[in-house]
């Protein structure tokens, strides 16, 4: 090292300058399924052995910590005056020690990702509701059958407007 550079690093240790970390060996990557829970009621906090390298880039970076897999009831719903379209919902309690806390969640389908959703605060013990999008093995027809309108009264009237509809489904799904 030169008495330069001996004395720019001198120059900046008394300017609080960041100095060049160490060189450190290799890190052993993040196991999630070694994670530490420290749990409370509205609180979740994760002890994780090993290191992982973060660029220092200013973009976000993710790690798996936790992966839940839970016993769900899967149902289709729809509201076919908006959307003739079945769409399905898996249903879970949430049994764990930990709440599940608020903030994006990705979902996944039959081992394919279908999309990022949104979860609350999920306490242990409570229900839990995610979407899985839109299900084109269950087909919906939604149909006007009848439009009639009708008056009664002499001195008032009252106008009556009747409409009937068909709703027809079809699961194609073997049960």
């Amino acid at each position: 090292v030169s008495e330069l550079d001996a004395l720019q690093k001198k120059k900046d240790e008394a300017r609080g300058a960041p100095q060049a970390l160490p060189s450190t060996p290799a890190s052993q990557p993040i196991n999630p399924g070694a994670a530490l829970l420290i749990g409370s009621e509205f609180a979740a906090e994760y002890r994780v052995p090993g290191d992982a390298n973060v660029p220092a880039d200013g973009s976000a970076h993710r790690f798996t910590v936790s992966d839940r897999r839970m016993k769900s009831t899967l149902s289709v719903v729809s509201t076919p005056r908006y959307a003739a379209v079945g769409y399905l919902i898996a249903t879970a309690t949430h049994v764990a020690e930990e709440p599940l806390l608020p903030g994006p969640v990705s979902v996944f389908r039959d081992g394919s990702y279908v999309g990022l959703s949104q979860i609350g605060v999920t306490p242990p013990g409570s229900e839990l509701k995610l979407s899985f999008g839109a299900d084109d093995k269950v087909k919906i027809d939604y149909r006007l059958v009848s439009n009639g309108q009708s008056e009664q009264g002499l001195i008032s009237t009252a106008r009556r407007i009747e409409r009937q509809y068909r709703i027809a489904v079809a699961n194609h799904h073997d049960r």
